[in-house]
């Protein structure tokens, strides 16, 4: 963002005109749907430090014509806005979002591990804790549809070949395997009882895990890219500093807290 600061002060002030406006959108962005949220994000923290900076100086600021932000400002974050929509729209009629495509392609097995950090880095715009979390998400999701998909693309029958195979061979049939109850939820628990409860031999029944049996190297890369972010979002949360400590005897102090919680 700070390379965006000095642009965005100039079109606040409105010493540019909204050709300048669209230029900085397509150099910037080049209306790829991602960097766009990114810049409309950065537009948002902006507009926040400017009200936040108004509030800790003790009045409601006054930056060009007593306004906080500009009518060029406004149209600013209006383009940003439409160019999203339009992009999105896009996307849909591709019907394969961007990061769908990039997790396609890390599948391959072709990206090295300096090539999954760099990837990772610009895709969470320098890691952005927000980003990192939503990538999170989506692999999760990718993972969960492709495998849906893979695994319903083997018959019974190829199972039960496979699964001969393993055991004239001497190797072992690999099964999902039962989660302790203290890992599950009040939920998953309650559901467990009830079954339990109307003769279900749970701890007897073994469930094949088709992954592990019938393609267990298909998703290698995508769960290394998984390690990573996780690992990225691990480290982040133990850098985050302490919150610092406010003095509640300081009215103040305690009203700027109100106000700002407010926003």
């Amino acid at each position: 963002m700070n390379s965006s600061i000095d642009f965005f002060k100039k079109v606040n002030e409105e010493l540019i005109s909204e050709l300048d406006l669209l230029n900085f959108i397509e150099q910037s962005t080049n209306n790829d749907s991602t960097k766009l949220a990114l810049l409309y994000a950065d537009i948002e923290k902006f507009k926040q430090e400017i009200i936040v900076k108004t509030v800790v100086d003790g009045y409601f600021g006054t930056i060009n014509n007593e306004k906080t932000f500009s009518e060029l400002f406004a149209r600013f974050e209006e383009i940003v806005l439409d160019k999203m929509q339009e992009s999105k729209l896009k996307d849909d009629s591709n019907n394969e979002p961007r990061l769908y495509n990039i997790l396609k392609d890390i599948r391959t097995g072709e990206k090295s591990d300096y090539d999954l950090i760099v990837l990772l880095k610009e895709l969470s715009n320098d890691y952005d804790p927000d980003i990192l979390s939503s990538i999170l998400r989506d692999i999760d999701l990718y993972l969960f549809q492709e495998k849906e998909e893979l695994e319903c693309s083997f018959s019974s029958e190829k199972i039960e070949i496979t699964i001969k195979e393993c055991q004239e061979n001497g190797l072992e049939i690999p099964y999902i395997k039962r989660r302790d109850i203290k890992d599950l939820t009040t939920r998953q628990k309650e559901i467990r009882d009830r079954l339990e409860k109307k003769g279900y031999s749970l701890d007897d029944s073994k469930i094949v895990d088709k992954e592990k049996l019938l393609f267990p190297f298909e998703f290698y890369s995508i769960y290394a890219f998984k390690r990573l972010v996780s690992s990225k979002i691990k480290e982040l949360k133990l850098q985050k500093p302490e919150p610092e400590q406010i003095d509640l005897s300081n009215s103040k102090a305690v009203e700027k807290i109100i106000y700002l919680n407010e926003l």
